[in-house]
């Protein structure tokens, strides 16, 4: 019984040392919503195969420097202007927002009214945010000394808010009494070069949207035209791929899950994803994934395989029956000369004179010549209707000859 024990024991202590510790992961958040609440979903998901924790971008680096020092394993934020050599999207996750909001009483139409000299609150001095309004402020012909970066929107009330997130909420909402919003043009002029288009063509992380009536309520009364850029989750390249395929596939599948926590990433969230307009290229791990279903050369270009080879078959027929139509149309004509050489034929009995005979002779040397000359003009195959009309033909004036001679032994 002891021994039993004993062995049971070592059994249990040896299937508890196999089994697999899940590999630890962190994944770096910016403090922007809904960033941190979509990196606590993502680890939810992914707690069946990788022990994930959620932490904050460390102080005095952007999260991409960050996740390239190695402070974090994963990163969730904006794609930046630029490609970064070693950073990956493992996906992409939602559209984050371009916010401008301003203080009513200065009256600003245009985002140059709302920056100059005003206090603004951008997010991290550091962030997506601040950068994009650093490069929006030089191509308006302003300067850091034209407006007021503030730290945060607490210290001091901000004349202007520029911020990149998710809809803001309606909680949220009522913080913004005496502020309206600003757009990039009109909406309803979406397509026909607008201000959010021009912008968009100089930031290839930038794409126009057009926030729908009614949304914000009386900060944004009517439809706003504004600018969205991709939010990710992105990795190093080093990172392994088959995990990265792993954490790509879960996600997919379990897209409802984000999209319940915030809807704007069913627009991001798919696996019909468009690769190339991509800031930081995909992942080699989820390129595996997206592409396991995609069909093979072959496969995709079987349609017009199967079109082209039935259209020369066509093809083919035609001129199988041309050729058939050309070889009947030539035996036609050789059929004629070979009614015209029986006629000879026929006539021999009856010439009983050399003048006679040699007129048949004339007349079938002359058949022959045409049949000859057609043979070569209209390259016609030595078939066997050819064949035997020479041969005919020969024994036609054999004939005669014969004739001639029994001709001159009479005589």
């Amino acid at each position: 019984m002891i021994r039993f024990l004993l062995l049971s024991l070592t059994l249990c202590l040896f299937a508890a040392g196999c089994t697999k510790k899940k590999e630890e992961y962190t994944i770096l958040v910016s403090a922007e919503m809904p960033a941190p609440d979509i990196a606590a979903r993502i680890a939810e998901i992914m707690q069946d195969d990788f022990s994930m924790t959620v932490a904050p971008t460390p102080p005095g680096m952007t999260l991409f420097e960050a996740l390239e020092a190695g402070e974090g394993d994963f990163a969730i934020g904006e794609e930046p202007a630029e490609r970064i050599e070693d950073v990956r999207t493992v996906v992409p996750l939602y559209p984050s927002i371009l916010h401008v909001i301003s203080r009513e009483e200065f009256g600003a139409t245009n985002l140059y009214e709302a920056l100059i000299g005003r206090s603004v609150y951008a997010g991290p001095t550091d962030g997506a945010a601040a950068n994009l309004l650093k490069d929006f402020a030089a191509e308006l012909g302003l300067g850091e000394s034209d407006y007021r970066l503030l730290l945060t929107p607490w210290d001091e009330v901000p004349d202007t808010y520029f911020v990149l997130g998710g809809l803001i909420t309606n909680d949220t909402l009522s913080s913004f009494s005496g502020y309206t919003m600003l757009g990039f043009g009109d909406p309803f002029l979406l397509g026909k070069g607008t201000v959010a288009e021009a912008m968009a063509l100089r930031h290839a992380n930038l794409r126009p949207f057009v926030l729908p009536e009614g949304l914000y309520g009386d900060l944004a009364p009517e439809p706003m035209l504004t600018l969205t850029t991709r939010t990710v989750l992105a990795a190093r390249e080093d990172m392994d791929a088959a995990n990265v395929r792993t954490i790509a596939r879960q996600l997919f599948e379990n897209r409802s899950v984000i999209t319940q926590e915030y809807p704007l990433a069913q627009r991001e969230l798919t696996e019909s994803l468009d690769v190339p307009s991509l800031v930081l290229p995909l992942h080699a791990g989820t390129l595996a994934h997206v592409y396991r279903l995609r069909p093979s050369i072959w496969q995709r270009w079987s349609d017009p395989i199967g079109t082209a080879v039935g259209l020369l078959a066509i093809i083919a027929s035609a001129v199988v029956a041309y050729n058939r139509r050309l070889s009947a149309m030539r035996k036609d004509r050789i059929d004629r000369y070979f009614a015209s050489m029986f006629e000879v034929r026929d006539a021999i009995p009856a010439a009983s004179d050399k003048a006679q005979r040699g007129e048949l002779e004339k007349k079938l040397r002359g058949i022959q010549a045409e049949v000859m000359s057609l043979a070569i003009k209209e390259r016609i195959e030595a078939n066997s209707a050819l064949v035997a009309f020479i041969e005919m033909s020969n024994q036609i004036l054999n004939e005669l000859y014969r004739e001639a001679d029994r001709g001159v032994q009479e005589s």
